[in-house]
């Protein structure tokens, strides 16, 4: 897929944008920048991601649209390393490309979930958290900040235990939060 296919301007279905990727590499950075809009993102995670120019600027572009700054946020990855060593983790809930911890930790086998699996499933999304089953896996669920948002977690991670002890399975979910005191 060509990326510039993904973006039509005008009133014409004709008229798409004619501009590609721009990438700046620096020493530990990537700038990605098409048609005004630039974001930088590490090298480290640039390199993970198979330096996938145009999907990395779709997933960009998809995020910045309608996720409000400073929503990327994630666990420290030593914490991510824990769950993976010792308890077989391989699946990270509400994640992004953009700020995926278990997709850096070199396993082929590691997965997420996250809000556009249209964009993101290149990078190993398998669905959105609240649509996808769990039953066999161990699970890092680190959810939005969001009370409703919480709840419905909280929801989802009972019954998808339930679901596994009735049906003799097994599954493991780690909820994980900031220790906010405010």
């Amino acid at each position: 897929k060509h990326f510039d296919n993904y973006f039509i301007i005008g009133s014409s279905p004709n008229s798409v944008l004619s501009n590609s990727v721009n990438v700046t590499i620096e020493k530990d950075s990537v700038k990605l920048s098409y048609a005004g809009f630039a974001q930088v993102i590490s090298a480290e995670r640039y390199n993970s991601l198979g330096k996938k120019d145009d999907a990395i600027m779709t997933c960009m572009l998809r995020y910045s649209s309608v996720v409000a700054t400073s929503q990327q946020w994630q666990i420290h990855r030593a914490m991510y390393k824990v769950l993976v060593d010792k308890y077989d983790v391989t699946l990270e809930a509400f994640a992004s490309p953009l700020n995926s911890q278990l997709i850096l930790i070199p396993n082929k086998k590691m997965k997420f979930c996250s809000l556009f699996p249209d964009v993101d499933s290149v990078f190993g999304s398998v669905g959105r958290f609240m649509e996808t089953s769990f039953s066999g896996l161990s699970v890092a669920v680190n959810p939005p900040y969001v009370l409703s948002v919480l709840e419905l977690t909280v929801a989802k991670c009972i019954a998808e235990c339930e679901m596994a002890e009735c049906f003799g399975g097994k599954v493991r979910m780690f909820i994980m939060s900031a220790a906010w005191t405010d």
